[in-house]
């Protein structure tokens, strides 16, 4: 890619023009640029594979996983699992036994994670939002 002569202006008395010439990614560079590219959808077996990781070693050692995911890294198999395949799970209706738990416990203290971390398979932006839906 080559890139173009630009003028900076350091002050009004001193202007500064150079060229930069093209310059060879360092491996660094060219892994951000392989990962920019490869900012592809999830696939099924992408997501399944995820899943059976999770169920088997836990939510916890997601750098282990990079090898078998080429192209993602473990911050990103992190955000995926939590926000689109741990979330279809609690995609259901609150009971009232929820709803009760969920109002005692933000008495208690606003502490949203917590307080999904006692509940089964429920996410904190899910009951944070309950809360506030029931104290409307």
């Amino acid at each position: 890619m080559l890139l173009t002569a630009k003028t900076y202006a350091r002050d009004e008395r001193m202007e500064i023009a150079f060229l930069l010439a093209p310059v060879e990614l360092s491996a660094e560079a060219a892994h951000r640029e392989e990962e920019v590219v490869r900012r592809n959808r999830w696939t099924r077996d992408e997501d399944a594979l995820l899943v059976e990781l999770v169920r088997k070693h836990g939510a916890l050692e997601w750098k282990r996983f990079e090898s078998m995911f080429p192209g993602r890294r473990g911050t990103h198999l992190r955000s995926h699992y939590k926000h689109a395949l741990e979330v279809r799970s609690s995609k259901r209706a609150f009971s009232t036994s929820e709803d009760a738990f969920i109002l005692a416990e933000a008495e208690k203290g606003r502490r949203w994670c917590e307080i999904a971390r006692n509940m089964d398979r429920r996410v904190d932006n899910h009951v944070k939002n309950r809360y506030w839906q029931l104290t409307r």
